[in-house]
This record gives structure tokens, sequence and C-alpha cells, in this order.
């Protein structure tokens, strides 16, 4: 038996978000296909952070010895919620900073990659930074230049809302051909 062919991604062409999302994944998988491996310790992080946050949350409600006995417990748990909270928002806006995409270097190579994208919302423009960074690096500086590219999302999306993977990967390779 063959292997079926993939359905195509479809989205509604007025809702930029589901467009930005599937053109993110497209870009990802150009970045995986071309030998890339994705950086999940991050992802992973920050779950964790999510994770003891809730934990703490649960904690605080479910602690055995019942409401006068465990006042100190639901303070203790209240303030590492808010500490575990406040770790991942942070993460979140100061070292993610809109990256969707982080590699790790290929086997002998000494560059990985940081890609993150922009579409506002009603327009068609999306923009996509890709950052090289060294190997030893793990945040991009004010030194480092990103390659752009600003390219209308009708490239990318039939009328009917069908993503173009074809147009993707020819773009984003160009990128990383520059990188």
């Amino acid at each position: 038996m063959a292997p079926k062919e993939p359905e195509p991604k479809r989205v509604a062409l007025y809702d930029t978000s589901e467009m930005k999302m599937v053109l993110d994944e497209a870009v990802i998988s150009v970045f995986t296909d071309e030998g890339h491996r994705v950086d999940q310790w991050f992802s992973n992080a920050r779950i964790l952070a999510g994770f003891l946050a809730c934990a703490c949350s649960a904690g605080s409600h479910f602690w055995p010895p019942g409401w006068p006995g465990n006042y100190n417990a639901v303070i203790a748990f209240l303030l590492l919620y808010g500490v575990f909270g406040v770790a991942a928002q942070s993460y979140l806006a100061w070292i993610e900073d809109g990256v969707f995409l982080r590699t790790l270097p290929k086997k002998g190579a000494k560059v990985r990659f940081f890609v993150k994208s922009t579409l506002p919302r009603y327009s068609d423009k999306y923009t996509l930074h890709v950052f090289t960074l060294r190997a030893d690096q793990s945040k991009v500086h004010a030194d480092n230049k990103p390659r752009t590219a600003d390219m209308s999302t009708t490239w990318f999306f039939d009328s009917n809302g069908v993503l173009l993977s074809d147009a993707v990967r020819k773009h984003v390779l160009s990128l990383l051909k520059q990188a």
C-alpha cells in the first residue's frame, strides 16, 4: 500500500494568526528537512516552570491539615506560584522574544539558527528573521544582524487558502543560503 499524500494545509484567508502559525510550521519543516535539529531545551524549561507553578497552586488547595492549620503552607505555595509564574512570563518576554525556532548546530558545523517572524494583524506582510549564532552563543545579541525577508502571504496561499509549500521552501532556502 502506497503512503498517503499529506492533506494540504488550509487556512481562512482573513485569519492572520492562523496564517502565521501555518507559515511558521512550514518554516520549521524546511529547517528540519535540511538536517537542522530543533533545540527543545528552552521549551522544556518553560513547560517545567509552568508545571511547577500549577503544582504549587494545587498544593495550596489540597495541603493536608485543613484551613487554619495550613496557613503557612498556603502562603509559601502562593509565593512559589508567583515566582514560577513570573519566571515563565519573563522568559517569554525577554529571552524567547518571539523566536519560534532554535536549532542545534549540524554535525561538524559551528553555527546555529534562531528564527522569528511577524505578521501584523490585517496585513499580508510576513517578515521572517533568521539569526545566525555561533554554537557557543545562547542568545541573540544586538551585534547579530538577522537575514530578513519581507514577503506577502499571497505568495504562499492560493485563493482557497491552501498552503503552497514549495513557495515557502524556496524563500526559506534563499535565506539559509545567505547565512
